[in-house]
């Protein structure tokens, strides 16, 4: 399923609008920091920006994919989705609490999630029914407080984030609807208390109309900056309630992709996706979980997977095609084997996945190859939690501690 989600970002040509007043400029006269990525045939040691490790078994409802992580006030914040609902509340141990907003079209429900963010240590917001409403849950009082519906202009919204105590960033990737003529912005900065768009940002273009998008972190907090990312990017932008200017620039070197690239005219999605996997660019470059000291992020170059991190103290970019879990599972992965995934980060841990079936066979391989006795005693918490759950129990959340 995620490597799923990532072939979808083949169809982000819908980032090709021309530059104007209202869209972030690509060059910079003064920006704060530069990188370059280039893929690399390198393996990424966990130890060496790892000290230390959590596993969480979710217990309780069968969860179809977790695609999100937030952790609030002692507890974990999952979105995926079960039969009732699509966020949940969770112990730190993995035991489930509750749903925090349950399926279904009544005053307090929702037929679909596109985002949810903690607004503060006790307040998540989920943004949800095609971008119309906006709930406030409390962690306290352990319900939802409030329920805004949203104007017109904010339909279609696949994320948000919190600017200030009134002003919200919305993102969409395409028009909600041909005939709605102010339909014209991915990003629209929001004021709650009068419910007036106040800035707007990067044009829909008229490929946009015609496509969908599917990466799944578009806005992220951290060290008190809002930022933003959408692939093709050319960085990571800073946001703030008015004006959008570069964070993180990346270099366009020489696997950078061309915009002209990218503002051709394709004939078709297939059309498309064949000049990405042909081509000799970077592409695919997806989902920043950006943590005190790293960013994470993925992103394909012609058929192979790569990860990326970014060393924000020494501001250096390094990727890699194979990771090295020498913390939990003593494994080498080929990042195209889809074992440990990033999801997302808090400001101390990257948060990965890996499914129970996955581990289990790993744990098997090492007993075929006579390596189990000395893996066991070097790794016994994931041999007794392998022995503890079934195949097609819920994905293991892993928090790795810098």
């Amino acid at each position: 399923m995620k490597n799923n989600i990532l072939l979808a970002t083949l169809i982000a040509f819908a980032l090709v609008g021309c530059v104007n007043s209202k869209q972030p400029q690509q060059s910079h006269p003064a920006l704060p920091h530069q990188v370059e990525i280039a893929p690399e045939n390198n393996t990424l040691k966990l130890s060496t920006l790892f000290k230390d490790y959590r596993i969480i078994p979710l217990q309780g409802e069968p969860l179809n994919c977790v695609i999100d992580v937030a952790v609030a006030d002692s507890m974990l914040v999952i979105g995926g989705k079960t039969e009732n609902s699509s966020v949940h509340l969770y112990t730190m141990d993995g035991k489930y609490k509750n749903h925090m907003i349950t399926t279904g079209r009544g005053p307090q429900e929702a037929y679909n999630i596109q985002s949810f963010k903690l607004t503060d240590s006790v307040t998540v917001e989920i943004l949800c029914n095609f971008a119309e409403r906006l709930f406030t849950y409390s962690l306290q009082e352990n319900k939802i407080v409030k329920q805004r519906n949203l104007p017109k202009e904010i339909i279609g919204s696949e994320d948000f984030i919190r600017l200030d105590t009134a002003r919200y960033a919305f993102f969409k990737p395409m028009k909600a609807s041909l005939s709605n003529k102010n339909d014209k912005y991915k990003i629209n900065i929001l004021n709650l208390n009068t419910n007036k768009i106040e800035r707007q940002f990067i044009p829909i273009t008229p490929n946009d109309e015609y496509i969908c998008f599917s990466q799944t972190r578009r806005f992220h907090k951290r060290d008190g900056k809002c930022l933003y990312y959408d692939v093709f990017s050319p960085g990571i932008y800073q946001i703030c309630p008015d004006s959008l200017s570069l964070y993180i620039a990346f270099e366009e070197g020489k696997y950078g992709f061309p915009r002209a690239l990218l503002e051709k005219e394709y004939r078709s999605f297939d059309e498309f996706a064949a000049v990405c996997e042909q081509c000799p660019y970077i592409w695919g470059h997806i989902d920043m979980a950006e943590s005190s000291k790293y960013i994470f992020s993925t992103y394909r170059y012609k058929n192979s997977f790569y990860l990326n991190v970014i060393d924000k103290t020494t501001m250096t970019s390094k990727s890699y095609t194979h990771i090295y879990d020498d913390l939990i599972t003593d494994a080498t992965f080929n990042m195209s084997e889809d074992v440990l995934w990033s999801i997302s980060a808090i400001s101390n841990a990257q948060i990965f996945s890996i499914e129970p079936f996955q581990l289990k066979e790993i744990i098997a391989q090492k007993k075929k190859d006579g390596t189990f006795e000395a893996y066991q005693k070097k790794h016994p918490q994931p041999c007794v939690l392998a022995d503890s759950l079934a195949n097609d129990d819920n994905s293991f959340i892993i928090l790795f501690y810098e």
